[in-house]
Formats: structure tokens, sequence, C-alpha cells
């Protein structure tokens, strides 16, 4: 027997919190109910609708009074609908309309009773109200007026204008108010408490519970605070306990991020609701609750907006899991950012107009004031600017080895606002965005091949032929090395230098990492010292030698003979200065033979064509017309 009365508990329990549950939906849907308004085209019509209704209103509160049940609670609920939509509430903040409406008509319902009844058919009709002139009457004996809507979905319809509705909230703490004089219909209304809510706990406060605090019984006030009080600690402990618990996963941790805000929007929703049709909140308290409500519920909504996209950008950039600092992956995060900001904002907007806050006036402000933020914050917004570019031109990436400045180092991440460096020394180098997108980039990832130049001098003892040797013997070796591009082996004799024949050899070893550059190079030295050493020849360093010997002079043989021969050009007018005549230069050129004598080449043996190996130019240019020499008849003899 004992067994079977815990089960009983337990269903009787579990049925009475899902009966609870369910009016609690049922009376919270009151407000989404669509009242169809009745016809008001003049002031008689009007004032007998206001009538209409209050007759409603009473038989309806009276009704439920008797059984308090849902049913009768939505009565009650849609003949104050009905009343509120006799009144202009263009001037009242969107998301404070349905519940202050319902208390301005039981407002004037007490004014209207105070001045006496108002006989309607003495009011104007239909027919007695000029077209298309702006329309305004006020009820005689009474400061209510009534004016015909000059736009809007109830165009030409006779209401209670917005000064009246102003004028009924303004008065809230007036002498009459306070003293409770024809305050019926008023009081009725604000006492009024939902199915949920015994009649007999609301019958037992004492009268020092029901004194009005802000507008609101204290006793709604006092039970208002400690739910809310109650609620929000229970929210805040579950979201530091679901945080801790999933703190080190990831993706359950963003889960729970959208949580937050979903919860919050529930439990703010939830509570709102119960206060407005359970415990009936009124006056000044219930325009607090309710913008409270309305802001949650657009910061949970912005909240929620941000976490998404947010996340959406995430996800798109973890296919850069390799580089997770990447160029690309900082650039989907910068756009989630600003996407989710924008999208948040307007968010925010929305809730603000829906308190009736000058949007429009606050964008302006922001207008005024942007050219004085952007100013201020003018290195940020073009360190901005230069992350962009170096998203669109990706002349570097994380992991490439780069020089720039006269600094050289490896790129470690790409940031929004800077560039981390890691330099050869390891020290981490911070370069902004905006310097480091002006920058001369040598950015050496990029090569395909690396570049060894080298000027190596031999001594000037060295014969021409052994200098032809040492040239010939680094060629084949070069052309024979596996690591070395054939194409661009160039090695040459370049000049006599202070102190050495000056040998330049520069070509490409075949590798795209640092240490296999510098082994291949190394070989390549050490192959070019051996060469040099067989050839017998050596290299030369910074020295001075001193010959001692008798000076026998210059060859006077010689020297006539190349006087004559400079005689012999003037007294033919072939002297040539400043410049050698047309007609000897047909007749000199192209007669040296080159390559010398014994080349190879000669006999179409080379794999290289000189004249396409390493060109300036992909695209061949077009030969320039051959210019006429004009001479001097005096330098032509």
């Amino acid at each position: 027997m004992r067994k079977s009365i815990v089960p009983s508990i337990l269903r009787s329990a579990l049925g009475r919190l899902i009966h609870t549950f369910g009016v609690l939906v049922v009376t919270a849907s009151v407000q989404v109910i669509v009242t169809t308004p009745a016809r008001a085209d003049s002031p008689r019509q009007t004032m007998e609708a206001l009538y209409t209704g209050a007759a409603q209103l009473d038989l309806a509160i009276a009704s439920y009074a008797e059984r308090r049940a849902p049913k009768e609670y939505r009565e009650v609920l849609r003949s104050l609908d009905a009343l509120s939509d006799l009144f202009d509430l263009s001037e009242v903040p969107a998301a404070l309309r349905p519940f202050v409406g319902h208390e301005i008509a039981a407002q004037t319902l007490d004014l209207l009773a105070q001045s006496g009844p108002v006989e309607t058919s003495a009011l104007p009709g239909p027919d007695e109200i000029a077209v298309d002139t702006t329309y305004t009457y006020r009820i005689p004996g009474t400061a209510i007026r009534l004016w015909r809507v000059e736009d809007g979905t109830r165009r030409g319809e006779v209401l209670f204008d917005p000064q009246t509705v102003d004028t009924v909230i303004r008065d809230r703490g007036s002498s009459w108010y306070l003293t409770g004089q024809g305050r019926d219909r008023y009081f009725a209304v604000i006492a009024l408490t939902g199915p949920l809510i015994p009649l007999r706990f609301a019958e037992a406060m004492p009268e020092e519970a029901r004194v009005l605090l802000w507008g609101s019984p204290l006793w709604k006030v006092l039970s208002c605070l400690a739910i809310t009080l109650f609620a929000g600690s229970a929210l805040l402990i579950g979201h530091r306990t679901a945080q801790s618990l999933l703190d080190r996963h990831t993706k359950r941790r963003r889960l729970v991020a959208m949580l937050s805000p979903l919860v919050l929007a529930a439990v703010s929703l939830t509570l709102t609701s119960f206060f407005t049709f359970e415990l009936r909140l009124s006056g000044n308290f219930s325009v607090l609750i309710h913008t409270v409500n309305t802001i949650l519920l657009h910061a949970a909504a912005a909240w929620l907006l941000w976490l998404l996209i947010r996340t959406g950008f995430d996800r798109a950039a973890d296919q850069f899991e390799d580089r997770r600092e990447s160029l690309d992956a900082n650039m989907l995060h910068l756009f989630g950012q600003i996407v989710a900001a924008f999208a948040a904002i307007f968010v925010l907007f929305l809730g603000a107009q829906a308190l009736g806050l000058p949007i429009l006036s606050v964008i302006a402000g922001f207008g005024i004031g942007g050219l004085a933020i952007a100013l201020a914050i003018r290195p940020t917004f073009e360190n901005l600017i230069g992350g962009v570019i170096l998203y669109l031109d990706r002349p570097i990436r994380v992991g490439d080895f780069c020089t720039f400045g006269g600094l050289a180092g490896t790129v470690e991440r790409i940031g929004v606002r800077s560039t981390q460096i890691r330099a050869l020394d390891r020290t981490l180098i911070n370069v902004p965005n905006a310097q480091f997108a002006d920058l001369q980039l040598i950015n050496w990832a990029e090569c395909d091949m690396m570049m060894i130049s080298e000027t190596i001098g031999l001594r000037y003892e060295t014969q021409e032929e052994t200098l032809r040797f040492v040239l010939a013997e680094i060629r084949r070796m070069m052309h024979a090395h596996p690591r070395i591009d054939n194409d661009s082996v160039r090695v040459r004799f370049t000049s006599y230098g202070a102190y050495a024949l000056d040998i330049e050899i520069r070509v490409y070893a075949l590798t795209r990492e640092w240490n296999d550059f510098y082994a291949i190079r190394e070989d390549i030295l050490l192959r070019v010292g051996k060469i040099v050493e067989d050839s017998g020849s050596g290299f030369a360093f910074p020295s001075q030698t001193m010959y001692l010997s008798s000076d026998g002079g210059l060859d006077e043989a010689a020297q006539s003979r190349s006087a004559d021969e400079t005689a012999r050009w003037r007294n033919e007018y072939r002297f040539p200065f400043p410049r050698f005549s047309k007609t000897e230069l047909d007749q000199i050129e192209g007669t040296l033979r080159y390559p010398p004598p014994g080349s190879h080449e000669y006999l179409g043996e080379s794999k290289q064509d000189p004249s396409s190996a390493e060109a300036l130019s992909v695209e061949p240019r077009q030969a320039e017309p051959e210019k006429e020499h004009v001479e001097d008849d005096r330098s032509q003899g």
C-alpha cells in the first residue's frame, strides 16, 4: 500500500505541472490574438464603441471573478484589446503598445465617468464630418480629444488622439489618481491576476501590500523582484556550471555559447509573460519590465546572431588547420567579425526602434561624429586596409622566408593589425600591415631556383691559355653537375682587377631549401678551387710585387710604324676621329672570328642557342631600322 502512494503523488504533481504550464502558454498566447477593431468613422461611432467595450469589460471581469478559468480570462483581455484599439498609440513605443493601451483605456473611462455621461447621439456622425480636411473633436466638458488619422493602416478613422494618450500617461501621478476617486475600472484592471494565482491569495494581501508603487501594487512589485532574482541566480549558476563542465571541448563550448542567448531569451520571455498575464503588472513598473524584456530579447538575438555568424566563418577557416595563423584564416575571422558586428548592431537598432528611441537622429549623430572617430582610429584603419591588400595580393604566406626593409625572417602570423616575423636571430618582429604592404618584399619561398653568384680572382702571372683552360674546366664542371641548371651557366672573364684577373661565376642551383643551397654552393666552390690548383694558376690576394730590372725603354721601331700609319690616315683622309667613316665601317664589320679559332660552335654542336639564353624579355622585339650615318665632308676627306 505504501508502494502505491509514491507513484500516485508523482503522477499528481506531474499532472499539476503540465496543467500549470499549459495554462501559462494559453494565457501568454493571448497577446498574439488578432482582434478586429470596431469601425470608428466619427466621434459618435468611437464613443459608442468605447461604451460598448466598457460594458463588455465589466461583464468579462464579473464572469472571471466567479470562474477563474483561462476562457473567462481571455474574454477580459479581448475586451481590453478592443478598447485599446480606439486609441491612437502611434507615439507609444511599439514594444509597449499592447500593455499600455489597456491601462489608458481604463483610465480614460474613469475620466469620462468623472465628467458625467456623454450623450453619444449628440456627437457628430459620419455625415457631419468634412471630407479631405484635418478633423479634431473635443468631448464636451473634458480635455479628451478625438481626431481623424491621416495616414497608416487606420487612415480615416476617428480615434482618441496621441495628445490625449500622452496626457493620460503623464497624469498618473496627479492628485485625483492618488486619492483613488473615480478609478473603479483602473483599479479593477490593475488588480487583475491570472488563473495561476488563486483569488484568495490576492485578497489575503494586507492594505500595506496593496499600495501602488510605480503604478503597480506593492505585493506584485516585490513578487516580481523576488522571482527575477531567483531566476537570474539560477541562470547564472547554470551557465557557469555548464562552462566548467565543457571547458575542454571546443565544439561543445561553442554549443553552450549558443545555448546561453537562447536560454536568456526563453527565461526573459517566460518571466515577462508570467508578469504580464498572471501578476498583471501595471503603471511605470510594467513599462520598466517590458522595456527590460525588449532589451534582453534583442540583446539575446544579437548575441545569438553574432555567435552563429562567427561560428560559420570559423568553420570555413578550419580548412586551414595546417596554417591556423595564415592570412586566409585571419581574413575569414576578420570578415566574420565585421558581418557579425553589423548584424548584431542592426538587431539592436530594431530593439531601440521598438522602444521608441530616435534611431535616425542617432545614426545622424554617428555620421557627424564619424569623422572625428575616423581621424582618431586612422592608424587602425590603415593597418586593416593593409591586411586586406596583403590578402588580395598574397605576396607572402605563413612559413615563407622573406626579406623586407633590410631585415629577413620567416613569417609566423599574419594578423588583422600586424604581421609577426621570426628573424634569423630568433627575435620576433611585429610589423604593422600598413607599413608591411608598402615595403619591398622579397619572398624567397616563391623562387624556383637559387642563384650562386661569386667572383674569383686569378694571379696576374696567369698566362692567357691557362686562363682559358680554367674558364673551360669550370664551365664543364658546371654543366656536369646534377644540381646546376645548364641553361643558366655563366662563367666569364670579366675584368682586369686591381690585383687579379676577375672571373665571374653565376649559376642557378636546382633547390628551394637554404641548407641544400649552401651545400651545393660549398661543393661548387671546392671544385673550382681544385680546378684552379690543377691548372697551375692560383688565387690572387691583395699584394704588391716589386720588379728590380734595368728599363729597356719603349720600342722605337714599333712607335715609328704607328706614327707612319697615323700620318697615312691623315693624308688619305681616313683619320677615324671622331668616328669611322661609313665606308670603312662596312669593310671591317664582322671580319673578326668569334668564337675564337678552334671553337666547336663553328661545327653546330652547341646545345644552347646563345641568342635566346636568358633573354631580357619573352617577347621578341622588332629590329630597329638602320640609322643613316651622316658624315661631315671634312671628316670624310
